[in-house]
């Protein structure tokens, strides 16, 4: 598992690294992301790449270390690490790596002590939901002083690698609009696209994939175990006033996902304070995304957002399956799922958020009008340095894209993308739409792609 994910999934990680560890004024790193992305395994891996000594330690196994740490004195903290780690800390040599910092938060505050006073000792650190943990603790955070680095499930390329598929990832990777795109190829690959929705990105499931074979009762196992991990999570982090709400939402929550959020849906008896409250934790310790409204109005897309209007998705698509109990026949029969359903809008979205910012991810947007007779909504926008991107997950005669349509009007785009399973091609779009009181022609460049190639061709910016 460990060479699955160190060659293949972490490659952009481990550029990260490599790079920080470069730098001359190197800040210590807060490694984000939900349990079991691959956070411990990156940090053994660059360690081992770089020769240096690793003394790491699980401060979820040492929680008297938290009042050491509250000293915020190097002279009293390094020594009582030391002795954990039974080595003494090499400034030029060793990596410092304290794992499940969540479980010391007076660590958290220690770390702007390390870039001061000793700034030539590597420190890297990782946790999930450090939201939890801050909530219930008053210290200022290293701000400045410290650098963060989100990581997040495989993406379909880094699938597609660790299956061995190097032929396919090769195409996968030189894809562009225009070019002749085989029959054969894109079965391959809608196959493997198949595969990826049941399996999903969690790298404990896809080693187990790819070492054992399609054996569903494995993968369901593995699946189960991270869910539960999540869960167990909360009772650790929560505030017992979150507790029963926040486990509540995280149940409750995959049966509404792709919709606009209405707090009383999905706790119809309890106050909207306290949903959007375990809602706001849960997107910020990154089980769930959010994906928030944009009007479109101006140049910069993201100027334009109103976070009190959002949808959510899922952290991984194999997870989203198990939480709604789909078999794996479920998923592989149903074309609607694949291609234009929820599934595909939470592989889209995975995607998208794989090719953003790893340092501080922004959200993803959409567009919603919503009208006395009639809404229209458009799954995803991007941004391509001044031009915005309508997406449409769906399938059907693009003729119907009526709300495509309104929007490519409103903003006046010269071309949007629609994903689903259609080899790729460019259609000139011509339709009649209601805009208030008339008719107008919309004329739009279409561009027709496999859902798969959505961590391809779209890369917001």
């Amino acid at each position: 598992m460990e060479k699955i994910r160190g060659c293949f999934i972490l490659s952009r990680d481990l550029t990260y690294l490599n790079n920080w560890n470069s730098e001359k004024k190197r800040k210590p790193v807060i490694l984000r992301g939900a349990r079991q992305v691959g956070k411990s395994t990156l940090v053994r891996l660059f360690a081992k790449e770089q020769g240096l000594r690793l003394a790491e330690i699980n401060l979820e196994r040492h929680p008297l270390l938290d009042q050491v740490f509250a000293s915020l004195n190097l002279d009293t903290i390094v020594p009582a690490i030391e002795a954990i780690c039974k080595q003494h800390f090499d400034d030029k040599n060793t990596l410092l790596f304290l794992d499940e910092i969540q479980a010391t938060p007076n660590a958290l505050a220690a770390l702007r002590y390390f870039f001061e006073d000793r700034p030539n000792l590597r420190v890297i650190a990782a946790g999930s939901l450090l939201e939890f943990v801050l909530s219930d603790h008053k210290f200022s955070m290293p701000v400045g002083r410290v650098a963060y680095h989100w990581l997040r499930p495989m993406s379909f390329l880094e699938f597609l690698l660790a299956r061995g598929e190097e032929f396919l990832a090769e195409k996968w990777s030189r894809f562009e609009v225009g070019q002749n795109w085989p029959e054969s190829l894109h079965l391959q690959l809608w196959e493997q696209y198949r595969w990826y929705l049941i399996i999903g990105g969690m790298p404990e499931a896809v080693a187990a994939f790819v070492s054992e074979g399609a054996k569903e009762g494995r993968i369901r196992k593995i699946h189960d175990n991270i869910i539960a991990s999540y869960a167990d999570d909360f009772a650790k982090y929560a505030r017992q006033s979150d507790l029963m709400r926040l486990q509540s939402v995280y149940r409750q929550l995959p049966k509404s996902l792709g919709e606009k959020v209405k707090y009383s849906t999905v706790l119809p008896d309890e106050k909207t304070m306290y949903v959007k409250r375990a809602i706001d934790l849960l997107s910020m310790a990154g089980i769930i995304h959010r994906v928030v409204h944009t009007n479109c109005s101006g140049i910069l897309l993201r100027a334009n957002m109103d976070d009190r209007i959002y949808k959510l998705y899922w952290l991984d698509v194999g997870l989203l399956n198990r939480m709604h109990g789909l078999s794996w026949s479920a998923v592989s029969s149903q074309q609607a799922l694949i291609s234009e359903g929820l599934l595909a809008e939470q592989f889209v979205a995975q995607e998208l958020l794989t090719s953003q910012n790893t340092t501080d991810p922004p959200p993803l947007c959409y567009w919603l009008r919503e009208g006395k007779r009639s809404n229209a909504e458009v799954d995803f926008v991007v941004q391509q340095d001044l031009d915005i991107i309508p997406i449409e997950v769906k399938s059907g005669s693009p003729g119907t894209f009526k709300s495509l349509a309104h929007l490519v009007s409103k903003i006046q785009a010269k071309r949007a993308v629609r994903f689903s399973n259609v080899l790729p091609r460019m259609q000139k779009m011509k339709i009649n739409v209601p805009i208030g009181p008339t008719m107008e022609t919309v004329e739009y460049e279409l561009v027709n792609l496999p859902v798969y190639l959505a961590g391809k061709y779209v890369v917001p910016q």
